[in-house]
């Protein structure tokens, strides 16, 4: 049932830094217990590493650092065809 319920919810993150120094990490966990079932994707200005719910972002470069999560696709690699 917990699929059902999750199905929706997005990652949340408490504490996120406005600043960071480079070279320094910070690990953030996933207050919602979703994060498992998305990917990293577009990184740019920092590593960042998932470890089931928890995100591990690392400044790499001077500016501003941005990345996507994006929710993992249908289990089975492609859609489920009914008949």
């Amino acid at each position: 049932m917990d699929l059902v319920n999750n199905h929706n919810k997005k990652p949340s993150f408490s504490n996120m830094p406005s600043e960071m120094v480079i070279g320094s990490s910070i690990t953030l966990t996933d207050n919602n217990g979703v994060l498992e079932n998305y990917e990293v994707s577009d990184v740019k200005g920092a590593t960042i590493t998932k470890n089931g719910n928890n995100l591990t972002i690392t400044a790499t470069e001077v500016g501003n650092m941005s990345f996507k999560l994006v929710k993992l696709g249908n289990r089975y690699g492609e859609p489920v065809r009914l008949y």
